[in-house]
């Protein structure tokens, strides 16, 4: 009999973004190789592929569902021996994370310092640092509108923080996306909106004072 294929790709243990998965490896030269789903008793084949003279071969698989794939891969000589199957087990995750949430931002600037100022506010520092939640461990890309601003990585709780570069000042509607370990990337969060005003006001003009006494009243210059 041959000997047992060798799967050089995907990787044991390996999670996919997609179940449409293509194996890959070496086995017997012009053997024929098999790929099955096992579930604890009885194999079912999957898909059937050919080694090239250097023994290589690639094998297209049908779209896996989502969840934990146990597979054997078998060499079946051209004289119908057959080789012990080489285990693989990998997961399929094809469903995004769900949307995150801009919780709230901090300004760092000025007398009013707010922990945890909400959407809809003003702000006087020009590089706030914002917070919020996510899937655990994905990464989270902060948006202006359509531009990208940066991105962060959510810790094991889902919490995370980012603080963007310099913003000029003017109004800004943020938003975030979460992408996944395996690329699957999910809806963008609720807008989260705010004004950054870091310029002084105009020094103000005294243009005239108004006498209201005697005979010569009325506005007066300087």
């Amino acid at each position: 009999a041959p000997s047992a294929p060798i799967i050089s790709s995907p990787a044991n243990n390996s999670v996919a973004g997609s179940g449409e998965l293509r194996l890959t490896g070496t086995a017997e030269a012009l053997s024929r190789v098999n790929v099955y789903e096992w579930n604890g008793s009885t194999e079912t084949l999957l898909a059937t592929g050919f080694t090239r003279a250097n023994g290589a071969w690639a094998v297209n698989l049908p779209n896996l569902a989502n969840g934990s794939h146990s597979l054997r891969v078998k060499a079946i000589d051209v004289q119908d021996n057959t080789s012990v199957a080489t285990s693989l087990t990998l997961s399929v995750d094809t469903t995004a994370p769900a949307a995150p949430a801009i919780s709230s931002y901090a300004d760092n600037v000025g007398a009013a310092q707010p922990g945890a100022a909400a959407s809809g506010t003003t702000t006087d520092d020009s590089t706030p640092t914002f917070k919020g939640t996510a899937e655990a461990n994905s990464t989270v890309t902060l948006y202006s509108g359509t531009a990208v601003l940066g991105t962060t990585t959510a810790d094991a709780s889902g919490n995370w923080s980012f603080t963007p570069s310099t913003l000029a000042d003017g109004s800004y509607s943020f938003t975030a996306k979460a992408t996944d370990a395996v690329g699957n990337t999910g809806a963008a969060s609720t807008a989260f909106t705010v004004t950054v005003d870091t310029a002084a006001p105009a020094a103000p003009a005294i243009s005239v004072y108004n006498d209201n006494v005697g005979t010569l009243t009325g506005d007066k210059a300087s």
